[in-house]
């Protein structure tokens, strides 16, 4: 009987525990930023080939960021709400994507997934701020 107690008892996101790991996320963090500079700094030197290297180290790090946002998205950054937040704003900036309506839309997405309404809350979220963004123009063309 305890068995089938324990498994109809409701998980909630609340009782799940969080996997953030500040030591194992800001490592992440300091090596994107690391990295970030490394490639700011190839593209800025005289030689060809080092700029190419720098703008490859430079679109990866960007692709990076967007898994890093995402992930402090979901409080699995730090533990701190506030420090994700910050984090998530710093890892926008590069690629001009507003945390705020990135996490909005995506909690959006998650909240409707499977539902009607997923495609009408994101063609309501495409507007001139998103089209900056290819970050959003790809999300919105894997759901057309």
């Amino acid at each position: 009987m305890d068995n089938v107690e324990s498994i109809n008892e409701k998980i909630t996101l609340m009782s799940l525990p969080s996997r953030a790991s500040d030591v194992t996320f800001m490592l992440k963090f300091s090596i994107y930023l690391a990295v970030i500079l490394l490639g700011v700094l190839l593209t800025l030197n005289e030689a060809v080939w080092t700029k190419c290297i720098g703008v490859f180290l430079l679109g990866a790090m960007f692709a990076h960021g967007v898994e890093l946002q995402h992930q402090v998205l979901h409080a699995q950054g730090i533990k701190n709400r506030r420090g994700n937040e910050i984090i998530g704003i710093i890892l926008g900036l590069p690629m001009l994507v507003s945390y705020a309506d990135y996490k909005y839309s995506h909690l959006n997405h998650h909240k409707y997934l499977g539902t009607p309404k997923t495609k009408s809350i994101l063609i309501m979220a495409i507007n001139m701020e998103h089209l900056i963004s290819i970050q959003y123009f790809l999300y919105y063309l894997d759901f057309s």
